[in-house]
């Protein structure tokens, strides 16, 4: 969907899905890493008769092959870098008022930022960041807060589940997981679920990060400038 797709950040792919003008809106975005080997989607829809759905999935081709560690300084010591997209049910676009209220379906809302991810392969721990974050379907709203992936363990298979602060150290009711794929672990694709505003108790963001890893073709040189090479 041409509409659903403009505005977010390059590879990125989105789609729509409403049977008629009193069902749920929903919205689906993809994307797969530049090496081809992980891919994240997220889906959602803006809420109807007090409830939302919504989900995600990530995966890898192949095997978890994380980098080799050496006995030098930094050694088995990666980042990652690139863009985040998210979905929520409260900043979406207002949709046409034709029926009672009561029965009008919202759209999601999609919201963009930046997501860098810090790894260290030899004590199998990941954390990082989402920041950067604001709402595009709903502009006039003030950039959304950050938030903390706050160290977690890598699993054996490459995967992850870990929990969220804010940049007080305050807990985020939510947690974010995801999956190393590709030669080295090039690539890591994952999920984050989160209340995005503590003032609206109801509301939610699902998201997701596919990001190259810094140092390699294809990483994101911006995020990755201040970063030493694997």
């Amino acid at each position: 969907n041409s509409a659903a797709t403009a505005g977010l950040p390059s590879g990125h792919f989105a789609f729509t899905k409403q049977e008629d003008a009193l069902d749920r809106f929903f919205t689906g975005v993809a994307k797969e890493a530049n090496d081809g080997d992980t891919r994240a989607a997220v889906v959602s829809d803006g809420g109807q008769f007090n409830r939302f759905f919504w989900g995600g999935h990530y995966e890898r081709d192949g095997d978890f092959d994380p980098p080799s560690v050496g006995d030098g300084p930094g050694e088995g010591q990666v980042s990652y870098a690139g863009d985040y997209v998210g979905l929520d049910n409260y900043t979406g676009p207002i949709p046409p008022q034709s029926t009672d209220p009561v029965l009008q379906p919202q759209a999601p809302g999609r919201v963009v930022g930046d997501a860098f991810i810090n790894v260290n392969f030899q004590d199998m721990l990941v954390n990082g960041a989402i920041f950067n974050r604001y709402a595009i379907d709903n502009p006039t709203l003030p950039e959304l807060r950050d938030v903390i992936m706050i160290v977690t363990d890598i699993e054996a298979d490459g995967t992850f589940l870990g929990e969220l602060e804010n940049t007080a150290g305050e807990t985020i009711t939510g947690n974010y997981g995801g999956i190393f794929g590709g030669n080295n672990s090039s690539s890591v694709a994952g999920l984050i679920g989160f209340i995005p505003d503590p003032d609206r108790p109801r509301s939610w963001e699902t998201g997701m990060f596919v990001l190259t890893q810094c140092g390699i073709s294809g990483e994101d040189a911006a995020l990755c400038a201040e970063t030493a090479p694997n």
